[in-house]
Parts: C-alpha cells; structure tokens; sequence
C-alpha cells in the first residue's frame, strides 16, 4: 500500500487528488513530490484553481496550493517538499485571503497525517472518498490534478461573470469581518516570513506574485489592498523576482470579466495569461531554460 507515494522510486504523473487535498499534498511532500519536481507553486486556492503548472516551459512544477489553506499550514508542506528535494524555484501566489488568519489544523496537516496514512480510520474514510470520485468522474474537480490544480470550471456559475464580480463588491461592502477587511494576522505574517526566509537559506530562488483582482473589485479595496501589499513587500527582498499582476500592465487581464470564474478565481483563460507571465520570466531569469544553475 503506498497511496501517497510514500516510498520508493515512484514516477511524475502517478498520483493524483482524490480527496482531503492539504492532507494528500502534504503527503506528497515527503517523496513523491521531491522525486520528480524541480519546484513548487505555493499558495491559496487562488494559486490552485486552473493553474496548469505545465504551461510553465522547461520546468517540471508541481502546484502544491490548496484549497482553505492558511500560510502556517502551507508553510509546513513546503518547507517538507524543500527539506526533502533539490527544489530549483518556489512560486508564491500572494494575496490578503494568505495572511487573514493563521494557526495549523493538525487533523489535515502535520507528521501525526504521516503515520495516519499507514493504517488509520482516516484512511478507511480517504478510500470512501476515492471510490465515490472514481464513480463520479464527470464532476470530479481533482481530475487533472496529477501536477496539483484543481478545475472547477465545469461547475454552473450563478450568474455572469460580470454579476459575480460587481456580487464580491457588495459582499465586501457589507461586511465587517477580517477576510473581507485584509486583515493581517500576526501568527500568520510571522509563518509568511519564516516560510521566505527558509526558501533562501536553502538555496531556492523565490518567484512571488501578487494575485489579480478584477479592476473593479479591486479599486473599491486598492487603500486596504495598499496596507496589506506595504507589510508583504517588508518580508520580500531584492533576490526574490515580484510580479504585481494588479497593475495597469494586466488591465487585459483584469478588466475582462471571462477571466474570473466566481468573482474571485481565474478561470482557464485567466490563469494561462498568469502562467504565461510566469513562464516567460522564470525562463528570462534561467537565461531561456535550465542552463543557468
């Protein structure tokens, strides 16, 4: 049994998500990933959904984003994946849903998931989940996850695009509470930073981009958006490549509502202009591929 890839020479393309995504990623972090990935994409759902890290060219990038995450559990997964390989580049997708709120759910996240996965009731509920997905394939949004990204975008959509974005902005309007306020956690911030500084010192190149917001989302939150971006940018260096996808290079982007799948997340045509902005200059900084050590 070795559902997770735990053990042994296991290949690229072998496994995938069938369920309880933070706890098989974290899995994966131990062997399969470090196998047979030369980096990582990191980050919230907003790194994971529609992220192809394929379309990344001459890089062999696993998108170990999750769905819910917080940064302090997503920093324990990837400082495993770092420990346990000779990751080349760690992608980081940066925005204020990362830093809202911090702490590490041990029941999805941590070693005591490692002996779990040998022989557990969590196992005998993990294999229910995988038989109903693989009795469910149409609708199974972990189908193309062998590199790690999930699609949603054979879901209905309650609306337009449009509606559902000009939705986010009332939703933000009315409310009060910290994920919709940008707050910072401290927990969270200090997890952030740790998670940046034990990249470097391993030797891995850092790539962070700030995820997109619709243009009219985000001017509505651009003054919160600025005290949030201003404490990130602290932790950042001059080593690390930044891009800043809310900026008036990807109005494109931005301004086209076919490019948010919710309101929120990108959809497949979204994501390809942020994998393509990412390809182009990760090659750029490797000199074209990976000649460059």
């Amino acid at each position: 049994m070795n559902e997770f890839g735990l053990f042994g020479d296991v290949g690229p393309g072998e496994y995938r998500v069938w369920g309880y995504e933070k706890t098989t990623k974290y899995l994966f972090t131990y062997n399969y990933i470090p196998r047979n990935y030369e980096a990582i994409l990191v980050g919230p759902s907003y790194g994971n959904e529609a992220m192809d890290t394929r379309k990344i060219a001459n890089f062999s990038v696993y998108n170990l984003s999750m769905n819910g995450v917080k940064v302090s559990e997503l920093r324990i997964a990837a400082e495993n994946a770092i420990s346990m390989g000779e990751m080349k580049f760690m992608i980081l997708c940066l925005d204020p849903y990362l830093t809202w709120t911090g702490g590490v759910d041990e029941g999805f996240i941590g070693p005591k998931m490692y002996w779990s996965s040998l022989g557990s009731m969590f196992m005998l509920k993990y294999y229910l989940i995988k038989r109903r997905q693989q009795a469910q394939s149409t609708t199974d949004p972990f189908s193309k996850s062998h590199t790690g990204f999930v699609d949603y975008s054979h879901l209905p959509q309650d609306g337009t695009s449009e509606e559902l974005v000009l939705r986010r902005i009332e939703e933000y309007r009315a409310s009060d509470t910290p994920i919709y306020r940008m707050n910072i956690d401290e927990e969270a911030y200090f997890d952030l930073g740790e998670l940046l500084s034990f990249t470097r010192a391993a030797g891995v190149q850092i790539f962070a981009y700030y995820y997109p917001k619709a243009k009219a989302a985000y001017d509505v939150v651009e003054d919160e958006y600025a005290v949030f971006k201003g404490r990130v940018d602290e932790l950042l260096n001059d080593d690390d490549v930044v891009i800043d996808f809310n900026t008036s290079d990807f109005d494109d982007l931005r301004t086209d509502y076919d490019s948010f799948r919710d309101g929120y997340h990108l959809t497949p045509k979204g994501a390809d202009v942020v994998l393509a902005t990412l390809s182009h200059t990760i090659n750029a900084f490797y000199g074209g591929g990976r000649r460059r050590n």
